[in-house]
């Protein structure tokens, strides 16, 4: 973020907590734009994961460290997985789309019963090989977005980001119109999208409850 140039973007964390803005509803800054709140985001996949298979125990974490550089997102996930009955376990972080081969190896996720996926443009540019990973496995998955679930992954949980950028662009117009970024609230994600491919469930074995689909924005058959 610049002193000079109005930024306007996607925030993970809580932008208060981590010191970006003085509040949600002023800023005070040059920056505003939609925050996702990826702490709780990543806490409530462990959930809906532990709902989807009740059986699975042991779990992965695969965090990318550029968008969880203090570490608050694997830290809260560690704190809240044995209220859910889950043991959580970070996987070696990848930093290069290279290393998705190694840390993703089926010697390493066959150790688990499932699998959470972080957010960041190295998993989503990656989205492809981290979902194939997980088949070859046989192991179900969490995903951040809805991009994952297209592609074959299990389920995901996480913002609408076409919605988030229409958004976005509308808060650059306001800007360009002469607002102020100190001035224009940040605004928490409006649309969390929840959504099962119910071909990859009987794929992998897994009976999704009733209860559970009729919470589902979209049931992928």
């Amino acid at each position: 973020m610049t002193k000079t140039i109005p930024t306007v973007g996607i925030i993970g964390v809580d932008p208060v907590a981590a010191g970006f803005v003085s509040s949600l509803a002023r800023p005070g800054g040059n920056f505003t734009g939609v925050a996702t709140f990826a702490i709780e985001l990543h806490v409530k996949r462990m959930a809906l994961l532990k709902e989807a298979i009740p059986g699975v125990v042991r779990v992965a974490a695969l965090i990318d460290r550029s968008q969880d550089l203090q570490g608050l997102v694997f830290e809260s996930m560690a704190q809240s997985a044995p209220k859910l009955g889950l043991r959580l376990e970070k996987l070696e972080e990848p930093r290069r789309a290279e290393d998705l081969t190694e840390v993703l190896r089926p010697e390493v996720l066959t150790k688990f019963d499932g699998l959470v996926v972080g957010s960041g443009p190295l998993f989503w540019n990656n989205r492809t090989r981290i979902v194939a990973s997980a088949a070859e496995s046989s192991r179900p998955a969490i995903y951040p977005e809805r991009d994952y679930v297209d592609a074959g992954g299990l389920t995901c949980y996480g913002p609408n980001i076409p919605v988030v950028f229409r958004r976005l662009a509308e808060l650059v117009d306001h800007i360009l119109k002469g607002g102020r970024p100190a001035e224009i609230p940040i605004e928490q994600v409006s649309r969390l999208d929840f959504i099962i491919n119910m071909r990859t469930a009987r794929t992998l074995g897994i009976t999704i409850s009733p209860a559970l689909l009729a919470r589902t924005d979209e049931v992928i058959e």
